[in-house]
């Protein structure tokens, strides 16, 4: 998901469901005129951010402001700064779905200055099918300098993309249309020349060439495709206190018969900058160019414009900035612009900025106040363009009522060219530790959005209690509510309860249970709703790891919505027993077996029930062949009983033990079939595998 800052902290995901731990996050600076990423900042859990996996909301421990300063002194809007994305990369649960998706990325270096990579991803989940593979190389040709190349095939569309400009109210989903098959790759050199001389940091040389095919998919790429980016870049620093710096960028986009983007056009920037930097003060210079060429339309429009700069420091709280903006040829754009930054206290901060020119006028402040561990801030923003005029308004807070506990609150508002537009959002945490191993905790959260699109009113509590004494029994139950209501009223449950009890020296008894049920209660019907029980024991001796064991009853029934639209929902009864085990037979030698029976009864809207009996059946025997690397080699047979099918084949795979419980490893699947008892084996997973093995 890509959506626009909003000078806010709140921001709502296109999904909800979200799996835990699988999202990244990341800031990306992208240049206002050609679309380069200039800088990409990942955010951290916990620390840049909070995530809300249930609901499907991302909220950041401060305002991210929409546009950032990149250190240029031209501007091409009314705003100043380049314009800010945050890139949200994510899995989500899927009811009825058992497809898998795979991929790893190696790399070995060769020496000290060459390292070489590959990537491989295929992913069954998603639109049809996806695979990529990737090449990578990289070369040190100094302490500071560096060349690096890569290459890329994708085959099929990868996870969906959604964009929103308004922080999560809306969005647009960028799909694909039909399977594609693409490439792409790039060449790059980040040199620092002066270092070759003895004068290590004095003369810096970057250069990249960058080519992506419309129909290349990948993460994050979805601006890109269909271009070829080049430039380069020098830094020459005379002085202690005086540098100038030039750079050129040209974007190309792709003639593409069909297309109904405009195709062959190209566009240029190369500009020149001169900074002074005295310490309490310091002023700068830029001339910058920009050249677009169409030829579909035969145009051809250049621009040429010219900054100054100047800034002081009177004390070490007070930072203060005036620029002056001309135009020498091309649409005018002439611009003044004042800013200043002041750190009123330790605890108090104001930032204010403006400017006024040929396209209208700015002006944005913000305060933000931290006290006791929590932090209160407010952003105005204000617009005037010739085409509308926009305002923004953002005050929020967040602090600990106590130990363990954390209140957060953020309303918005904004009116546009679109419409106004509201969020205000509501919470509250707790978590209470009681004796030896018991901890509880509440939450609750009220949210509501109100744009031109539709209002939305989001409610969720959830509670949990966990009991983890040193020995003995240890169980945990978690239960969560979540109630949206608008143009969708539904209603979300979920109930999951977990316990396990050491019975001896060597044997553990384990319980699981899972409830979760969606209701549309617009239309009045189950969406979606999902009930597990299991029951195991295991054989988990603590004097030795030489027999592992471990059998389990799974009952699991499960209502999903339909995975398309054109697709109807089906309702699954299963009935599972496996039990697995593994022995070392002799030193090195270790021999590892299961076995599993599965009565299933399945009906879909409008059709008879349809019940089956499978049966999976697993040998394997892996021995040491040197060191931590290990070769083995796995017979597997799988049985369905009203068919009367037998299917059966081997397994070879090499694996690394990274450590007594890690293992990972690589291999080649000749069978159809899946390892998992739970798998429908609809699909074919003959081919290429990267496993990982955790032991507990």
């Amino acid at each position: 998901m890509r959506p626009r800052c909003t000078c806010g902290s709140v921001y709502y995901l296109s999904h909800q469901d979200l799996v835990e731990g699988s999202e990244q996050v990341a800031l990306a600076v992208r240049d206002a005129t050609t679309g380069l990423v200039i800088a990409r900042l990942p955010q951290r859990r916990n620390l840049d951010y909070t995530i809300k996996y249930r609901e499907g909301r991302v909220l950041f421990s401060r305002p991210v402001a929409s546009v950032l300063d990149d250190g240029g002194l031209v501007s091409t809007t009314v705003l100043p700064g380049s314009p800010v994305t945050i890139e949200l990369d994510y899995e989500t649960s899927a009811q009825g779905l058992d497809r898998t998706a795979t991929g790893g990325h190696v790399q070995q270096h060769l020496g000290d200055h060459i390292a070489l990579g590959g990537t491989y991803l295929k992913d069954d989940i998603g639109l049809g099918g996806y695979e990529l593979h990737g090449a990578d190389a990289a070369l040190r040709a100094g302490r500071h300098s560096r060349l690096s190349g890569e290459f890329a095939t994708s085959s099929g569309a990868t996870s969906r993309v959604y964009t929103s400009l308004d922080g999560g109210v809306s969005f647009q989903e960028l799909m694909p249309g039909g399977l594609k098959d693409g490439q792409a790759w790039k060449a790059a050199a980040d040199l620092d020349v002066g270092e070759w001389f003895g004068r290590p940091d004095r003369f810096t040389l970057q250069t990249y060439v960058k080519r992506i095919e419309r129909d290349f998919f990948s993460n994050g790429n979805a601006q890109d495709r269909g271009t070829q980016k080049s430039g380069a870049s020098a830094r020459i620093a005379w002085t202690a206190h005086d540098q100038l710096g030039v750079h050129f960028d040209r974007d190309e986009q792709f003639r593409s018969p069909g297309d109904t983007l405009a195709d062959g056009r190209v566009s240029d920037l190369a500009a020149m900058t001169f900074t002074h930097d005295a310490g309490r003060w310091g002023f700068g210079t830029e001339l910058q160019s920009r050249r677009f060429d169409d030829e579909l339309r035969s145009m051809i429009a250049t621009s040429s414009y010219g900054t100054g700069s100047v800034w002081f420091k009177p004390f070490e709280r007070l930072t203060a900035r005036l620029e002056q903006q001309a135009t020498f040829s091309g649409p005018g754009n002439d611009q003044a612009r004042a800013s200043a930054q002041l750190q009123v206290t330790s605890r108090l901060g104001l930032d204010v900025r403006g400017s006024t020119g040929s396209l209208g006028g700015s002006l944005q402040g913000g305060a933000t106040y931290a006290t006791g561990g929590g932090s209160v801030y407010l952003n105005q923003r204000l617009t005037d363009e010739a085409q509308a005029h926009t305002s923004a308004t953002v005050l929020g807070a967040q602090a600990p009522l106590g130990r363990g506990s954390r209140a957060y609150s953020e309303y918005q508002w904004e009116q546009a060219a679109q419409g106004p537009r509201r969020i205000s959002l509501l919470g509250l945490q707790q978590q209470w530790q009681r004796g030896a191993g018991v901890t509880f905790y509440a939450s609750g959260e009220y949210g509501t959005t109100a744009a031109a699109v539709g209002a939305t009113r989001r409610s969720a509590l959830a509670g949990g209690l966990a009991y983890a004494p040193g020995a003995g029994v240890h169980a945990s139950t978690r239960a969560e509510w979540r109630r949206d209501r608008g143009a969708i009223e539904r209603r979300q449950v979920l109930w999951t309860d977990h316990a396990e009890s050491r019975l001896n020296d060597a044997l553990v008894l384990l319980g699981d249970f899972r409830f979760s049920r969606t209701r549309d209660l617009l239309a009045g019907r189950d969406e979606a709703r999902f009930q597990e029980h299991a029951l195991g024991l295991a054989y988990r001796p603590l004097t030795s790891d030489r027999v592992n064991a471990i059998a389990r009853y799974t009952r699991l029934d499960e209502f999903g919505p339909a995975v398309t639209p054109d697709s109807t929902r089906r309702g699954t009864l299963m009935d599972v027993f496996a039990a697995e085990a593994t022995i070392d037979l002799a030193a090195g030698v270790e021999w590892s077996g299961k076995g599993a029976l599965r009565a299933m009864r399945e009906r879909a809207e409008g059709s008879p029930e349809a019940r089956t009996r499978t049966s999976l059946w697993l040998s394997r025997v892996s021995t040491a062949v040197h060191g931590p690397l290990r070769f083995g080699v796995e017979y597997r047979v799988l049985g369905q009983h009203e068919a009367r099918d037998r299917r059966q084949g081997w397994v070879n795979e090499l694996t690394w033990d990274l450590s007594r419980r890690m293992r990972v490893g690589g291999g080649y699947n000749f069978t159809d079939f899946s390892d998992s008892e739970f798998s429908r084996n609809d699909y074919s997973v003959r081919g290429w595998f990267l496993r990982a093995q955790g032991r507990y």
